[in-house]
């Protein structure tokens, strides 16, 4: 699986789990991604999540982020935006 983690810039970050063509049902790999930005992240800190639109993340981010919001869902991707 290709996963690219980018910083973009102090208490915000980026996790493209859609990137390659590589398609895994398993979503123990984003579950991790989302535990740990969850811990790493300080109060007002973003996470962006770009998922495979058929993984459900959302119960993860809700319940280690005080607010999610969708931003895109198209061409079998969704983009989150998690705020702690």
């Amino acid at each position: 699986m290709n996963v690219r983690v980018v910083q973009i810039k102090a208490g915000s970050g980026i996790i493209d789990l859609a990137a390659g063509t590589y398609v895994s049902q398993d979503r123990s790999l984003g579950l991790a991604f989302i535990a740990t930005a969850a811990e790493a992240l300080g109060k007002g800190g973003r996470l962006w999540l770009v998922a495979n639109r058929g993984l459900p993340y959302e119960a993860a981010l809700a319940k280690a982020f005080a607010r999610v919001e969708k931003h895109a869902e198209a061409g079998g991707y969704k983009v989150y935006e998690a705020r702690k």
